[in-house]
């Protein structure tokens, strides 16, 4: 009944923004219309063959398919594109399990670059208010869990770190406030280490410490190349949800070709539990999101551990529980 009465609300919205002229088509708004309407129709075809597929597909078409009409929304305007998320949010009740086996891949892809035609992080690249948008997201994330980061595990006998794909650093800048003796390394695309260095401190940053920057150096590149070696820790904190499973072997791979024999690798990440209770709510979420924005997935502790075990590593001990956001930090080294 909840539910029900969360879409029907939404719905009033929709017609009220329509009726009071808040929202008029334009014709940019029907070409994009019509294209998203056309792909739709091209990857879920005739109502006949939609019922002629498991009940679990077509429910992930549905996912898709709102996402797809969102996406769309916020390119020409933005409350309706609201009012579309939040009706996608209405039904995650019913959508509280996970949309797509590992390695059996998505029907859709990544919906993101079926509605503009390049993926996200082509678009990240080339409009600079959505980078901001994007760094200023991260920020965020960055601010609630880099403290927690820095404190989850014993950094005693590290030296070097390097954050793989640390966007403008706030999560590694938070680690090396608080333990001096670290230095860090922040890996990411050029653009994105520019911005970062004219990143200011984040305000979690204790009093007095001034160090931070003087221990922070940048490598721009991508983290699919080659990563530098010779550090102790390779940090990858909201990364491996962003890509498909052959993208995070490559990567993890990446990784293990860099670390030392005695060094780890922290991956700070939802994990999807194989319960369903409500805690488990923004990692649903979120998995929609990682699928059709992006066309990667949220994963279980076992997920993780297959793709680093593909990639020459294992579990070194109990993951550790975040207690917000579902977070967990997995902490991997060298298989032996």
């Amino acid at each position: 009944m909840g539910m029900r009465q969360d879409i029907e609300d939404l719905a009033k919205e929709a017609e009220w923004q329509i009726r009071e002229h808040k929202w008029v088509p334009s014709a940019n708004d029907h070409t994009v219309a019509a294209r998203v309407a056309a792909d739709l129709r091209a990857v879920v075809g005739t109502p006949q063959s939609q019922q002629e597929l498991l009940a679990v597909t077509r429910l992930g078409h549905l996912r898709e398919a709102l996402a797809a009409v969102t996406i769309a929304l916020a390119y020409v305007h933005g409350p309706m594109a609201w009012f579309l998320g939040a009706a996608a949010t209405a039904l995650t009740p019913i959508l509280h399990w996970r949309a797509m086996p590992a390695r059996h891949g998505h029907t859709f892809g990544a919906t993101w670059a079926k509605v503009f035609g390049e993926l996200f992080w082509q678009s990240l690249s080339n409009d600079a208010r959505l980078a901001a948008d994007f760094d200023a997201a991260m920020s965020v994330h960055a601010a609630a869990v880099g403290p927690w980061v820095a404190g989850a595990r014993d950094w005693g006998a590290d030296n070097r770190v390097a954050d793989i794909g640390g966007g403008t650093g706030g999560t590694l800048r938070s680690t090396l406030a608080r333990h001096s003796h670290l230095t860090g390394t922040l890996i990411d695309l050029p653009e994105t280490v520019a911005r970062a260095r004219d990143n200011s401190p984040t305000p979690d940053e204790p009093t007095g410490t001034t160090d931070t920057a003087a221990r922070m150096t940048f490598c721009p590149q991508s983290f699919f190349a080659p990563l530098p070696p010779g550090h102790d820790v390779l940090l990858l904190a909201h990364i491996l949800p962003d890509w498909a499973d052959d993208d995070c072997v490559r990567l993890l791979r990446r990784c293990a070709e860099a670390l030392p024999d005695a060094g780890s690798v922290v991956v700070v990440d939802r994990v999807v539990s194989v319960d369903s209770g409500e805690e488990q709510l923004p990692v649903s979420q979120r998995d929609l999101a990682m699928m059709v924005v992006l066309g990667g997935r949220e994963r279980t502790e076992h997920e993780f551990c297959l793709l680093a075990a593909e990639a020459g590593l294992e579990l070194l001990r109990p993951s550790l529980p975040a207690p917000h956001q579902g977070l967990h930090l997995l902490e991997f080294g060298k298989r032996q």
